[in-house]
């Protein structure tokens, strides 16, 4: 096995968040529902049009199904790509499902009401500016994006590795779960910075306050 291959085998291994939810450790069902009820407590309304970049397995799916809405996935994994095409039809969610990743977002002709990036952005490599940039563009009049990602503060005792150590591996007894490569953090302003022109309508924290979820308006 090549190392890229590899580091994909370890990445469905570790990213099926959907399956952790619902069968998982009593750690990992903690800390991912938190972080869904957070992330659906921001996301309202009906009959939408959603892209969810890094869609994983589905995690959300069942919220967007409850609405009503269409939603349009995106992953680097063509595995988890394939999980979540089951998920959506055996729920009988409205999809489109597709690998690919932030900085190659080709819907020219297509516009949305909501979209989301849940445990994206501190992995991307490059000019974050340039998918902020895209999400504009991808966006209907009014439309809102929903970013999720670990939050940063140098005075803050509990940081992100920690508590995801402590949920992930200590309380769900997983031996398995490998180191994950680097994270960038943000903070509110630094976030807030990124999507300057955009307009800010919620700030939650989850997970013990170490995870930062921000949604924002285009205006």
């Amino acid at each position: 096995m090549c190392a890229e291959e590899a580091i994909m085998s370890q990445y469905e291994l570790d990213y099926d968040f959907l399956e952790a939810s619902k069968k998982g450790k009593i750690g990992e069902k903690i800390f991912h529902r938190l972080r869904v009820k957070t992330m659906t407590n921001m996301i309202k309304g009906s009959n939408m049009k959603i892209l969810d970049i890094g869609c994983g397995t589905g995690i959300l799916f069942e919220h967007f199904n409850k609405n009503n809405n269409k939603v349009v996935g995106v992953d680097i994994s063509k595995w988890c790509i394939s999980k979540a095409n089951e998920h959506a039809e055996n729920i009988g969610l409205e999809h489109e499902l597709y690998v690919g990743d932030a900085f190659n977002l080709k819907f020219q002709n297509s516009k949305f009401d909501f979209i989301i990036l849940s445990g994206v952005m501190e992995h991307l490599r490059g000019d974050l500016n340039v998918v902020v940039w895209k999400i504009r563009n991808l966006l209907k009049k009014d439309g809102k994006v929903l970013v999720s990602l670990p939050s940063y503060h140098p005075l803050n005792p509990l940081s992100y590795e920690i508590v995801y150590d402590f949920f992930r591996k200590v309380l769900s007894g997983r031996k398995d779960i490998e180191e994950e490569g680097e994270h960038k953090h943000f903070n509110v302003k630094e976030l807030r910075n990124l999507f300057k022109g955009f307009k800010v309508l919620k700030v939650k924290n989850t997970a013990l306050g170490v995870e930062l979820c921000m949604l924002f308006q285009k205006v």
